[in-house]
């Protein structure tokens, strides 16, 4: 079983790595071409809008067919063809454009390699979960090692060469993909008519979201990525000008965040087999609401390792609490799709949070990281108002 999904994680860790660092590279070249705070917060806005859209196309694409090894390997030859343009320009708006073009590219990776994951287990909820942590161990991984490297590159503040490392690195998951195996596909999902049903077929049938208060999970996530991801839009900056840090110390502390990720990821699928999801889901959320307020504190690296700790732990608990749900209780043949919507209602709260963060924290990073902090607290307790669990352990695609 181990031979069979190594591809997989390989190509997962590989992609996550280039594009989620990516990001926080961008931060630092677009200070270096003199953007202004608000629209580096726009990376992030930008990332969020593209993906928003594409993530539940790339979703619902691979359910309709039999094989998903085919779109996922589209999914990172473009990605990698997509950081090749960032070489091209210093324009900062440009490079904006390109950050759509790349988040639209990108978004296909997720969805899919969760999807195949799910199909790698035997149906019930504790080998879903177990497969699942696999996948999110390997992004955390992927995250960990992109921001040594980051650091490693920033040493001499050079963003432009660290683009470039990363350019020649966004082609692995291309070769590793060419490996991946596909996993049982029981459910195969017809192909409509209507273009818009097929591309997002949410907007043809909608009743699945009532099952267990599935619409909750999907609107807390958002609250949480809403929160989450405007705390850290500009947080480079904040650590450079506030707390003045160095650029690769920076890059540093953050990595406490994925490398405890890979801690996290594989204690959930114990801690949801036990608990189960909903209540991982709930921890997850109301430990990231701690980020915020750690940052609030800080005066130094002490409280931003507190902070990024936090996050760490939080993630996997929050994130494999939710695709496990989702997975329990979306239709058997539209998993992709679903796991597909959870990106893209992750990647709208990427979108809006960082533009109402970029406003309050040119006026003040202290207000900004309190006011997320509300919002996730918000987020946790609709889940645990309104997500309902089985007493039974439920087997997905029922």
């Amino acid at each position: 079983m181990f031979k069979r999904r190594l591809p997989l994680l390989i190509t997962a860790a590989f992609s996550v790595m280039v594009t989620f660092t990516f990001n926080m590279l961008l931060q630092s070249r677009f200070r270096e071409v003199g953007a202004s705070i608000f629209v580096i917060s726009l990376i992030s806005t930008v990332t969020g809008g593209f993906s928003t859209v594409s993530g539940a196309i790339w979703g619902s694409l691979s359910d309709e067919h039999r094989s998903r090894k085919p779109l996922l390997l589209l999914s990172v030859t473009l990605t990698a063809c997509s950081f090749l343009l960032f070489l091209t320009t210093e324009n900062q708006f440009c490079m904006l454009a390109f950050v759509g073009i790349l988040a639209m590219f990108k978004q296909g990776i997720q969805p899919i390699s969760m999807a195949l994951a799910t199909e790698y287990a035997t149906g019930d909820i504790k080998t879903v979960s177990k497969e699942l942590a696999f996948v999110n161990t390997s992004y955390s991984l992927g995250m960990f090692v992109g921001r040594l490297v980051l650091a490693f590159f920033l040493v001499e503040d050079n963003p432009r060469a660290a683009i470039i490392a990363f350019c020649i690195l966004a082609w692995i998951p291309v070769i590793s993909g060419l490996f991946v195996k596909d996993g049982n596909k029981t459910f195969q999902k017809k192909k409509s008519e209507r273009l818009l049903h097929r591309l997002f077929p949410i907007t043809s049938d909608w009743t699945p979201m009532k099952k267990n208060g599935l619409w909750s999970v999907y609107i807390g996530s958002f609250l949480r990525q809403f929160g989450m991801s405007g705390t850290t839009s500009a947080i480079l900056i904040f650590m450079t000008e506030d707390l003045l840090l160095s650029t690769s110390v920076a890059v540093l502390l953050s990595s406490f965040n994925p490398l405890l990720q890979m801690f996290s990821h594989m204690l959930s699928g114990k801690f949801i087999s036990r608990r189960g999801p909903k209540f991982s889901i709930v921890s997850g959320i109301f430990l990231s609401s701690l980020t915020p307020v750690c940052f609030f504190l800080a005066d130094g690296v002490f409280f931003m390792i507190v902070g990024y700790i936090c996050l760490g732990l939080a993630y996997g608990a929050f994130i494999n609490g939710a695709s496990t749900f989702i997975s329990v209780n979306c239709p058997g043949e539209r998993k992709a799709e679903f796991m597909g919507m959870l990106a893209s209602i992750r990647s709208l709260g990427a979108m809006l949070g960082p533009v109402v963060c970029g406003i309050i924290a040119n006026y003040s990073f202290d207000t900004m990281f309190l006011t997320m902090n509300a919002i996730m607290i918000l987020a946790g307790i609709l889940v645990l108002l309104k997500a309902k669990e089985d007493n039974q352990r439920m087997v997905l695609g029922r």
